[in-house]
């Protein structure tokens, strides 16, 4: 009930809906345990909901004291330990009221006693602990005498605690282990020690300096020579001394030459380099402007096939369709010599022309009674056509009788030309197989890749292949043909007039009806054409339409694949060049260490081209010959056994005289040795041949060598 009767009063106190004009809600309370009023346009945040949290800040909250004052100490306070003693107010200053006299009274005798007593047990205790802990052996912590309890159970009975009415109970300590680790960590911050005293300074007595002493310390002043303030004129013999430079050995260092030289070669390469990379450049232009020449050149051709209608080769067709065009272009080409050939024959000798067209136009049956067909009869025999008319057979001597079968009663051929034609051998088989057939064939001779005498080839033409068309039949009103007339629109009018006349002439003797009925097929027929022709240019346009974007997609696909190869050509040169960089500064440095190893041979009093001492070592290479080829790399690896057996493997340059591997071997092993072959045995090198190059010695591309004593 109370409840509810407060609820009632909060309600009453917001204002009715409708009258809230200038009411605006301050608390939780004026929400009534409901929401947000949509009417009143301010921000509202019914029990706190979305009300951002407010911040953080450094401002201390203010305190009141018992009194209700303000507690401005706590600034003071601020920061630091709670259990700090701050002096802050004027009873601080001020001496305290003793109230209680016997609070600072001192303790009497028997009290202070007892209490140093408990101290001293106390240090006892840790001074004895950390006495035994420090000890290596030390006897076990007593412990404490045992403690005896009495206990009773609190349900007595004969059915518990064994019918015992009470129990004595022996505590006793258990015994520890001393060497047991402790068993709980102790976190315990030690503070650090004190740090080391600071090194004391021994002074010695002040004393008077002499003399002596004064002019030793005399340092006499510096000499520049740049500055001279005073103008003094100063000797040359005293600037050098005091410069000091006379006291130096003058030493060029050799690097500056190497230094210089390599800075040459680097130079070099990069001109070789940028210079190849420009050639390599011009060269991939050229060439992408051929291609493009070349694509420009095929799109141009394309176009004037298409505008004289002969069709290309789609690029989606097989290679076998691309080896038929090839075939028959090469037949083309083949056919067109000939057809020249024929040409200049013609106007060579005309009166042979009139020959050969004579024969052509003759019937076949006319060319087998005169022995044409035959191409391989004698040539030199001249032929008459007086025996197609003075014959005793044939047509000349009638039709013959009804009852005789005369079809194939004069063999076409003799049996002499036959068997000369017929089932001969080729010239490459044996003659085993065949016997003397050869010999008797061998005066009309077989060409096997001769062609057919009733081939079409038969006969020579003098120009292309020539076509008749076969009249259509699916034009019984010549629509066709009248709708050529009207599209070529000629411009003789007696030609029209010769058309409109004829038509005229096939159309008397009709009657208007069927007059009628043939425009209308007319009509019908023009616009059955138009719809077709309409469609097949739209077809042809959609074809072009697609080869257009086929072609567009292959010029973008060739023109990425050659983007990513001068992409793959310029990697390669660009690693192909580093790899150039990194074989010369391999080169330098590998002769640069060579150099070092001489000049330590050198400082060690072994020259190089000088004979050597009684005491000598030999190296001999496995190899025999003298020249041998150079390998791949330029480099020689030399398995080198010195005189302990063990064996030392170096690669050399081809170019390196053996000087050099005497000098590498020398900084191994401080010996003298020779060099000479191992496997066959062979004599040392001499001084000479420590002047030639490993590629001149035979030793490359690798080889091995022994050093062993000299015999004096």
């Amino acid at each position: 009930m109370a409840s509810s009767s407060n609820m009632k009063q909060l309600t009453s106190s917001i204002p009715k809906y409708g009258e809230r004009k200038n009411w605006i809600p301050r608390c939780d309370a004026d929400y009534g345990g409901g929401g947000a009023y949509p009417e009143i346009h301010v921000a509202q945040y019914p029990l706190d909901m979305g009300r951002k949290p407010s911040k953080k800040s450094n401002a201390l909250p203010v305190q009141y004291d018992a009194e209700g004052n303000i507690k401005y100490d706590a600034i003071l306070r601020q920061s630091s330990d709670r259990n700090k003693i701050i002096y802050s107010k004027l009873q601080d200053l001020l001496p305290s009221e003793v109230l209680n006299p016997e609070e600072l009274a001192k303790p009497d005798e028997e009290e202070v006693h007892k209490t140093t007593e408990a101290t001293k047990a106390a240090l006892e205790k840790l001074i004895n602990s950390k006495i035994s802990a420090a000890l290596p052996v030390r006897h076990a912590e007593k412990t404490e005498e045992a403690q005896y309890i009495r206990y009773t159970p609190s349900q007595p009975g004969e059915g518990h605690n064994s019918g015992a009415e009470q129990r004595i109970i022996r505590i006793v300590d258990v015994q520890r282990d001393p060497l047991e680790p402790p068993r709980f960590k102790i976190n315990k911050k030690i503070p650090q020690a004190p740090p080391s005293p600071p090194p004391p300074v021994m002074h010695s007595p002040t004393r008077k300096l002499t003399v002596k002493e004064q002019q030793e310390w005399r340092i006499p002043p510096c000499i520049s020579n740049w500055k001279n303030a005073r103008g003094y004129t100063i000797p040359l013999d005293k600037r050098l001394a005091a410069d000091g430079r006379g006291l130096q050995q003058v030493h060029i260092n050799e690097n500056f030459a190497k230094l210089s030289e390599a800075l040459y070669i680097a130079d070099r390469t990069a001109r070789e380099a940028v210079e190849s990379r420009s050639q390599m450049e011009r060269k991939m232009a050229q060439k992408e402007k051929e291609k493009k020449e070349e694509s420009l050149r095929q799109l141009a051709q394309k176009a004037r096939e298409e505008r004289a209608g002969i069709r290309s080769t789609a690029p989606g067709d097989s290679s076998d369709d691309d080896d038929e065009v090839k075939e028959r272009n090469q037949i083309r080409q083949e056919r067109q010599k000939e057809r020249q050939r024929e040409k200049n024959l013609m106007r060579a000798a005309p009166e042979r022309r009139s020959k050969l067209e004579r024969q052509r136009e003759r019937d076949i049956s006319e060319q087998v009674a005169l022995g044409m067909a035959n191409p391989r009869m004698n040539a030199n025999e001249v032929q008459f056509d007086q025996r197609l008319f003075n014959q005793a057979k044939g047509l000349g001597t009638g039709f013959g009788d009804d009852e005789d079968y005369s079809v194939y009663d004069k063999p076409w051929r003799s049996a002499q030309a036959m068997s000369q034609n017929i089932y001969r051998p080729t010239k490459k088989n044996d003659n085993e197989v065949y016997g003397d057939e050869l010999e008797q064939l061998s005066k009309n001779r077989f060409v096997p890749d001769k062609e057919f005498s009733g081939a079409d080839r038969s006969t020579k033409r003098d120009g292309p292949i020539q076509f008749e068309k076969q009249p259509e039949d699916d034009d019984p009103f010549g629509l066709d043909k009248f709708l050529t007339e009207v599209k070529k629109a000629s411009k003789r009018p007696e030609a029209s007039s010769a058309t409109y006349e004829n038509r005229n002439k096939a159309d008397e003797g009709k009657t208007p009806e069927e007059i009628e009925a043939k425009k209308k097929a007319y009509a019908e027929k023009i616009k059955q054409r138009r719809a077709e022709m309409d469609e097949k240019e739209k077809e042809a346009e959609r074809l072009k339409e697609l080869q257009r974007r086929r072609e567009g997609k292959d010029m973008g696909k060739v023109r990425d694949e050659l983007q990513r190869k001068q992409q793959e050509t310029y990697i390669e040169s660009l690693k192909r060049e580093k790899d150039e960089e990194k074989a010369a500064r391999d080169k330098i440095l590998k002769q640069i260490e060579l150099d070092k190893a001489e000049r330590r041979a050198r400082a060690q009093g072994i020259p190089t081209g000088a004979n050597p001492s009684t005491s000598s070592a030999v190296i001999t290479p496995s190899k025999p010959s003298l020249v041998s080829t150079a390998s791949k790399t330029g480099k020689t690896k030399l398995a080198i056994r010195l005189l302990d057996g063990t064996q030392v493997v170096e690669e050399f340059d081809d170019k390196e005289v053996l000087s050099a591997v005497r000098a590498y071997i020398v900084t191994q092993k401080n010996i003298d040795f020779n060099i000479t072959f191992t496997m066959p045995l062979r004599p040392p090198f001499t001084e000479e041949d420590m002047t030639k190059s490993l590629f001149v010695l035979g030793l490359s591309p690798n080889a091995r060598l022994q050093v062993v004593k000299r015999t004096s």
